[in-house]
């Protein structure tokens, strides 16, 4: 079947999103930014401590503007993951790296220098 730009989620499946893992382990993801300050580009680094259905990488700078976006869907299972994102188009500057899942918004600051 085509897919017409609708862009309705797909029916969630599997395993209910209340359910509990107890107390082992962290409960919410982990974001961390290589190099830091950055020039050019850098790696987010993120660690899930369960299943999520989507992940999202947005950078965002000083004025709250987003000015890149990565979105990984699909289950994403628990585990540790990088993207690399491109900065050399964008100005010097404090930016904000933000990963969002559906269950948590984690936030680094990032200072990018002159490519």
């Amino acid at each position: 079947g085509l897919i017409n730009g609708c862009t309705a989620p797909a029916a969630p499946h599997g395993a209910p999103a209340h359910q509990r893992n107890g107390p082992a382990g962290p409960t919410t993801a982990s974001l961390s930014v290589v190099p830091n300050p950055a020039s050019g580009r850098f790696e987010a680094r993120f660690t899930l401590p369960a299943e999520r259905r989507f992940a999202t990488i947005r950078l965002v700078n000083a004025q709250g503007q987003q000015v890149k976006q990565t979105l990984r869907q699909g289950a994403l299972s628990k585990g540790q993951y990088q993207i690399a994102i491109q900065t050399g188009d964008l100005p010097a500057g404090l930016y904000f790296v933000q990963l969002l899942t559906e269950q948590e918004t984690t936030t680094k600051q990032l200072v990018l220098l002159k490519p």
